[in-house]
């Protein structure tokens, strides 16, 4: 069985070959509390895993959470209307993100977060995302369970 580091593993894999990333991000929505807990990443330093509360925008979260769609911001400024942290992004040499909802029976429980420079999405690397999501969906729900009984710190 597949852990849920294997699984994030996977899927940044494929995510950094298909689409491109320079920042890498699971997060597990918690609905009792309406928090986004990071879980995995690739920048550890900048982005601790741990029972941190992820501070975004009501506009992104109705998007995200509340329609379940795909978020895109292009630019840094469009970026920086959702995320407070748009400064640290930029040091990354980030200015897009695009965050996909993961869906499990039916209910968001986690969602993907990728960055990388200011215009390296568009629509179609959406669709891109959205198809991954999708080939992947029953081995994230799967990790995202596991997670519900484990300690964050012991993913990457």
């Amino acid at each position: 069985m597949s852990t849920p580091e294997h699984a994030f593993q996977n899927l940044r894999d494929q995510v950094t070959r298909r689409v491109g990333a320079r920042l890498f991000t699971m997060l597990q929505w918690i609905p009792e509390t309406g928090i986004l807990r990071r879980v995995y990443t690739s920048h550890r330093t900048e982005y601790p895993v741990g029972p941190r509360s992820v501070e975004i925008s009501t506009a992104w979260l109705q998007v995200v959470i509340g329609e379940r769609r795909t978020f895109l911001a292009a630019t840094p400024d469009e970026l920086a209307e959702v995320f407070g942290d748009a400064d640290l992004i930029a040091s990354l040499g980030c200015g897009a993100v695009i965050n996909a909802p993961i869906i499990a029976e039916g209910d968001v429980v986690g969602v993907l977060a990728i960055l990388d420079a200011a215009g390296s999405y568009d629509l179609s690397s959406v669709t891109e995302m959205d198809r991954i999501v999708d080939e992947n969906g029953a081995d994230l729900a799967r990790a995202f369970t596991a997670l519900s009984a484990s300690d964050p710190e012991e993913i990457q």
